[in-house]
């Protein structure tokens, strides 16, 4: 099998591939939340390319501590020039990127299961309810990966989801409550934070009233009502009021400005979607979740890059 051996003590293996007569360059490692898929990229030097397309490839990340992260993926991309190349592993069903279907479901939890098809991490439920007939939830000439990123927008209010390398992980921002901490400069280097002086921080109203609520002052109309995002008004069908306001409500949270980005040195065990407190005079929020995390191994030096976003868009 494949080893390298960190510098913090952390250890990557593959275990299809051999040490030699391969030479690793850097591998990074990445997953984040609102659909990003977890990946690794492997660069290399040797006289040919030492995986093919597709190939399925297993392994483990594990940290100093012997916090062990299992993967299962497929080389979904491969250069290769001379004597040096790169390969990437996507980890996740090829079947769920690559296909489209067209169906139906009537639960958004057996849609998100059943096109998943993998691992779910926590027992959080969602706070729509079953569709009746002739409502349902339809799955139009899509791929499984684009349906259920939809569906995992929709699934609660206020509420993020990550692909993890381990399975598919809701963290409900309702419920904040700090998984860890950062500290600035103690543990960790700020890369860069948001800029104060962006004319949306200051002139865009980033409160607003409950997405899922109706609109009084609009005539009603027993089939549609009105969800509010931000300044905008949207007309859905009332069978699908939550979903609608769910997902434009969780958009603001990918879309908040009020982001910082970290770096380690060394491997840690916070994970994406993690709450996070932080503790630091640059910067003007603490309760906060991960969006992303970023693990480089170059030879045998190890960082790990985190972006941080406050719970609050």
């Amino acid at each position: 099998m494949l080893t390298l051996n960190g510098s913090d003590g952390s250890k990557f293996i593959i275990n299809e591939l051999e040490n030699s007569p391969y030479e690793i360059h850097k591998v990074q490692i990445s997953e984040g939340c609102w659909g990003a898929l977890p990946k690794i990229e492997v660069l290399f030097k040797y006289k040919v390319l030492p995986v093919t397309l597709n190939q399925i490839l297993t392994g483990s990340i594990t940290t100093l501590k012997g916090y062990k992260i299992k993967f299962n993926g497929y080389v979904h991309t491969c250069t290769f020039h001379k004597d040096e190349g790169s390969f990437t592993i996507i980890c996740v069903d090829k079947n769920f990127i690559n296909n489209k279907f067209t169906t139906y479901y009537s639960n958004i939890d057996s849609a998100i299961n059943s096109t998943w098809k993998r691992s779910r991490l926590d027992n959080i439920k969602s706070d729509i309810v079953s569709f009746k007939s002739p409502w349902k939830l339809y799955q139009m000439d899509e791929t499984n990966y684009h349906f259920c990123s939809r569906c995992c927008q929709s699934y609660l209010h206020k509420t993020v989801y990550s692909y993890r390398f381990a399975g598919l992980k809701f963290t409900n921002l309702r419920n904040w409550k700090a998984e860890t901490v950062i500290n600035d400069r103690a543990e960790a280097e700020i890369i860069s934070t948001n800029t104060w002086e962006v004319p949306r921080t200051y002139e865009q109203d980033v409160t607003s009233d409950n997405p899922n609520s109706d609109i009084v002052e609009f005539e009603k109309d027993p089939n549609h009502v009105y969800v509010r995002c931000d300044e905008g008004l949207i007309p859905v069908s009332s069978a699908y009021r939550d979903l609608i306001g769910n997902y434009l409500y969780n958009q603001r949270l990918v879309d908040t400005p009020h982001q910082t980005s970290w770096r380690l040195r060394y491997m840690s065990e916070i994970q994406c979607g993690d709450m996070i407190k932080i503790n630091s005079k640059f910067v003007n929020y603490n309760e906060c979740y991960v969006q992303s995390r970023t693990i480089t191994y170059d030879h045998a030096d190890v960082s790990e890059v985190l972006i941080t976003k406050s719970i609050n868009p």
